[in-house]
């Protein structure tokens, strides 16, 4: 498997860049994949004031709080 190696500022770039397009979204809250999704999906949290979860909500007790499209995975 070939690895990118990023840097702090090259993940700062690509969290903007990606909030700058998704920033009109529907999305409610920002889940985080826990292998790496975690830390951008904070950021994204902060930049965009839009709640991160750690619950998957594939698999909620609450399944019908929120639909798929409202969720920013």
């Amino acid at each position: 498997m070939n690895k990118i190696h990023l840097s702090w500022q090259d993940i700062e770039d690509l969290v903007s860049e990606l909030c700058k397009q998704i920033q009109d979204g529907p999305f409610k809250m920002v889940y985080g994949l826990p292998r790496g999704g975690l830390i951008p999906a904070v950021m994204i949290s902060h930049r965009l004031n839009i709640p991160y979860t750690i619950e998957d909500l594939r698999y909620s007790k609450y399944p019908d709080t929120f639909s798929r499209e409202e969720v920013l995975i």
